[in-house]
């Protein structure tokens, strides 16, 4: 993902300011009190319909990713779960595709993921196991010839995350400032990177476990006005296999894991 380009960056930042709140005042000031009512009421009744939920878990597919929350705290943070792709050079990513919800369940939601700018579109299935377990599986088809030089399975996370964790590696992150930072990028493949909560503002360590053989992981702090811990997979093929010809792929199975003892974590 290329986090120094601009539209990325606009895109992160509206989504990362633009609160509940903040689109509730912009409609009460362009049109009115029952307007801005009208639009709060749809918007609930959007959440209510996109909505899955197991004990202190919820998630919400929205038009542009996937936001979880847990005892009614978002953990992740603007666009949530997010795929990027790079082709040729050029960067795209699943905030920039058409979004609908093919089944849900009241623990499981099939999402198809169609994007506007490549010839691809991805089915995502979010199931939540337990309080404490969701599993992550993205299959994707490809409707013309295509060269993929890297795809990024990627998760925004809550700014209270003090320390990340990568199979038996962590790091603190530093203060946010108006610099991308790249805290970690390795090379060799690992099981699982994630964040750790802060115990003044309490929330569940999330990890991000690959069951995938060859992924690297990366770890990112972003600018102060996006405000958000970044972390997520890296999955790079060699030269021979970056060209994808029509048909059905196998691109990420996963688990996301929400520990409150953080003795469990590592």
């Amino acid at each position: 993902m290329d986090i120094e380009n601009p539209e990325y960056l606009n895109k992160a930042k509206n989504l990362s300011l633009k609160t509940n709140y903040q689109k509730f005042r912009e409609h009460f000031k362009t049109s009115g009190l029952f307007f801005a009512l009208w639009q709060s009421i749809k918007y609930l009744t959007f959440l209510k319909n996109n909505m899955i939920a197991k004990g202190k878990i919820k998630i919400y597919c929205s038009d542009y990713g996937i936001q979880i929350f847990w005892n009614e705290t978002e953990v992740t943070k603007g666009m949530g779960l997010n795929v990027a792709i790079n082709t040729l050079g050029i960067w795209t990513d699943s905030t920039k595709a058409k979004w609908r919800i093919l089944e849900r369940g009241r623990d499981y939601s099939k999402v198809k993921v169609v994007f506007r700018d490549l010839a691809l579109s991805q089915i995502w299935n979010i199931k939540i196991k337990d309080e404490q377990k969701i599993y992550w599986q993205i299959d994707m088809k490809v409707e013309e010839w295509l060269r993929i030089d890297e795809f990024r399975i990627v998760s925004l996370m809550n700014p209270l995350y003090k320390t990340w964790i990568n199979n038996d590696q962590q790091g603190d992150f530093p203060s946010f400032d108006n610099h991308w930072r790249d805290l970690y990028s390795g090379s060799q493949p690992v099981s699982l990177v994630g964040v750790r909560f802060l115990k003044d503002e309490f929330l569940p360590s999330f990890i991000l476990e690959s069951q995938e053989e060859n992924l690297p992981a990366f770890v990112h702090n972003s600018p102060l006005d996006i405000n958000a811990r970044i972390i997520g997979f890296r999955h790079i093929n060699p030269e021979e296999k970056k060209y994808y010809f029509l048909g059905d792929y196998h691109l990420f199975s996963g688990k996301i894991n929400l520990f409150t003892d953080i003795d469990n974590v590592i």
